[in-house]
């Protein structure tokens, strides 16, 4: 059973709070569960959507090239691991994610 979480509306704080406290309630998961690829998957979806985050957080208008980068292999990290865990998911006919 996954627990499910109500969501009516969520301001910009709120949601990056929230992506947070998930990634590191994901990273404990998967640090004492090394063997799980489900585990490690789920921590690097929030990890991916909280380097993103990072990746855009500077004032200026252009992201330097250094700041693309990391948006680029976060915005990877991220799509890769929810495209496996959700291919996964359809082929055993459960659903892993509840919003």
């Amino acid at each position: 059973n996954y627990p499910t979480l109500a969501q009516k509306h969520f301001n910009a704080a709120e949601s990056v709070i929230l992506v947070r406290w998930l990634m590191g309630i994901t990273l404990a998961v998967a640090t004492d569960h090394p063997e799980d690829d489900h585990a490690q998957l789920r921590a690097a979806v929030f990890v991916g959507l909280v380097r993103m985050r990072s990746a855009m957080t500077p004032k200026d208008v252009l992201l330097p090239e250094e700041k693309i980068q990391e948006l680029q292999e976060a915005c990877y990290l991220f799509h890769v691991s929810v495209n496996w865990l959700a291919t996964d998911a359809l082929q055993k006919g459960v659903l892993l994610w509840k919003v």
